[in-house]
Order: structure tokens, then sequence, then C-alpha cells
């Protein structure tokens, strides 16, 4: 299930949360966890949760979460990390520029 609509904050969210759902051991990474900082809202809470990520999503995102976690995209570990760190920065570029407007 590949979910289109949503902001483009949503969209590079949702690109990091599907790379640790598929290699969870990357949180161990010093590097992966101030990524992860730069999420928001129930993509936080997904990817902070020590459990089951389902619990911590709602609608559409759950199901996407389940279908995300019964068929992974990254099957290199490096290729999720540097995909996580390149949306992380996406994110606070976006955000930067969003605290630079008047």
């Amino acid at each position: 299930m590949t979910i289109q609509n949503g902001s483009f904050e949503d969209l590079v969210s949702r690109a990091i949360v599907g790379a640790i759902l598929d290699v969870p051991a990357l949180r161990e990474h010093e590097d992966i966890r101030k990524a992860l900082a730069t999420l928001e809202g129930s993509s936080c809470l997904i990817v902070a949760s020590p459990g089951d990520p389902c619990a911590c999503a709602v609608g559409e995102y759950a199901a996407w979460v389940r279908a995300r976690i019964g068929d992974p995209v990254h099957s290199d570990p490096q290729h999720a990390h540097a995909e996580i760190l390149a949306n992380a920065e996406k994110l606070e570029r976006r955000k930067s520029r969003k605290a630079g407007e008047p």
C-alpha cells in the first residue's frame, strides 16, 4: 500500500517511518536518532514505540504501517540509513524555510 496523498512533510515523514519499520535496528544509531527528532505527530509516535508500531497509528496510516511491516521496501540497511538521513535533511530545510517566513 503506497500513500501518495498528503503534504510534502507527510510524504517525507512516511519515507523515514517506512525505512525504520523495514530496519528497526537503525534506531540504535546516533545519527538516526537525531534524524528521527525531525518527525512530528503520528510519525514520531510510531518510530518511538517500543512495542507494536501499529498501536500508535490510526486509520489509513495504521493500514499503511501494517502493510509496510508485511512487505518491507529496504532489504539493505545501508540504503535505509541513507534514505532516513536524506529525508530528515529535507524536513529540516522545509522547517527552516517555514520558520523564516513572515
